[in-house]
């Protein structure tokens, strides 16, 4: 019983990591997406 509960830990902490990772690298890339976008306004701007 206690190892299904502790390999039941490991599956569910595998996913949030997953998500997690995904998540940091949406976001980074997000941020420099609105970066270039805010790069070309001001590029036409001027």
């Amino acid at each position: 019983m206690k190892k299904i509960i502790e390999s039941l830990k490991y599956i569910i902490k595998i996913p949030f990591f997953i998500i997690f990772v995904i998540l940091l690298c949406f976001s980074s890339s997000s941020k420099e997406y609105k970066n270039y976008i805010n790069e070309e306004k001001n590029g036409n701007n001027n």
